[in-house]
């Protein structure tokens, strides 16, 4: 029996992914087993290989170690056929670990800036079923919220408040959110209105953790984000998006919060032949949401025209459609909620009321297995319903975090 140690602290100069080749062990029983040692820098993730010739397809994945704070030992009994063996360690990133590392490294930089009160204030227990759907398209002065008010913080709170959105959404959802909320501003009449980027509030629910389950809550008029946490996995329903007005002007720049929605889900509709519009078609007019604020529970029968029917450009449309309201959260999470929706694709409805033209506001939905979206036009706003609109996201297997 051989014994190789590799150490991969004594390679910190080599660059990532930092890698140390053995020596070779010659005249070896062809089988003999090794004992391999893999030391490093405590809780570094390794991949072992092995090889017998040293050349690039030769290399077989031995282990998969972290590093704790004494030496791994692996013995390799894999019945290797050569007279020499070669080992290699390398360090990688685990992706999920640090996403939830991050998070709670925000979490942990805005809690440090509030007071024990303010703390009091921020955080609910996980049960706490009010709290949890406490949550509307309503402004303030229709609909209280608990929580920490934005309008109550620092300059320096707001800041770390908003750098812990950036890292629990992604960062097309972190800037909807930041357009939503400086949009009402566009409605506000100053410090004293109940709309204004002033009248949002953020509460936690639960103990935030690298791993157990908890709940952060963002919202306000037009804003509900309602994000599960579960380490790096994590769902996003029910929440809702909403805006009004639907562009505005901001530092010279023209802003729609929810252009991409609205013109992607247009574009769909006019991709689908003459039958399959037919299909989809529920109403000639926009409606209202039907599973809106205050429907938790809810579910309607299937509407609309069959994803099945699709080809596979107008199902990677639709994807990428219902990619506006799951893409908000971040991409490790998101893109485990897509997969589900991919999954289900076959056994999944678009439905349309409305005009199908860019000069007619319409409603939409997409409703399969995992995914329950709707896009709803509002008369209040003129336009005709172009300057205002409400979304819902929900999922019928994994509200409020039931399904992680």
């Amino acid at each position: 029996m051989h014994r190789i140690v590799l150490n991969l602290a004594a390679v910190l100069a080599v660059a990532l992914p930092r890698e140390l080749i053995s020596a070779p062990a010659l005249s070896i029983a062809p089988g003999s087993p090794h004992v391999v040692t893999v030391s490093g820098e405590e809780g570094e993730n390794v991949v072992l290989e092995g090889s017998d010739d040293l050349s690039d397809g030769s290399w077989t994945a031995l282990s998969t170690i972290t590093l704790g704070d004494q030496p791994s030992i692996f013995t390799d009994d894999s019945g290797y056929l050569g007279d020499k063996r070669f080992y290699r360690a390398y360090t990688f990133t685990d992706e999920s670990s640090q996403k939830a590392t991050d998070i709670m490294d925000a979490v942990e930089a805005f809690l440090n800036l509030l007071s024990s009160s303010e703390q009091s204030t921020l955080l609910f227990d996980w049960d706490d079923d009010t709290q949890k759907t406490r949550w509307s398209n309503f402004p303030i002065g229709i609909v209280p919220r608990d929580g920490l008010r934005t309008g109550d913080m620092s300059d320096a709170q707001l800041q770390a408040m908003w750098n812990l959105l950036s890292v629990v959404l992604s960062e097309e959802g972190y800037e909807k959110t930041l357009n939503i909320v400086n949009g009402d501003n566009e409605l506000s009449s100053g410090s004293n209105s109940q709309y204004g980027d002033h009248q949002y509030y953020i509460a936690f629910l639960g103990t935030p953790s690298a791993e157990d389950i908890w709940m952060l809550q963002f919202g306000g008029h037009h804003l509900a984000i309602n994000v599960f946490i579960k380490g790096a996995d994590g769902s996003l329903t029910p929440s809702l998006t909403a805006t009004q007005p639907s562009s505005y002007t901001l530092d010279g720049e023209t802003i729609r919060p929810m252009g991409d929605e609205v013109d992607k889900g247009l574009a769909l509709m006019q991709s689908l032949s003459a039958s399959q519009q037919s299909a989809a078609t529920i109403g000639s007019s926009f409606i209202d949401l039907v599973l809106g604020p205050g429907e938790d529970g809810q579910m309607i029968a299937y509407e609309g025209v069959q994803v099945s029917t699709f080809s596979d450009e107008q199902k990677e449309a639709l994807v990428d459609l219902a990619g506006e309201w799951i893409r908000i959260l971040h991409s490790e999470a998101a893109e485990n909620r897509l997969a589900e929706v991919r999954e289900n694709l076959d056994s999944t409805y678009f439905a349309w009321s409305g005009p199908v033209s860019a000069s007619s506001a319409a409603y939409f939905r997409i409703h399969g297995p995992t995914v329950f979206i709707e896009m709803s036009p509002q008369t209040m706003g003129g336009g005709g319903g172009l300057g205002h609109y409400h979304s819902i996201y929900r999922d019928p297997t994994n509200e409020y975090g039931e399904g992680l």
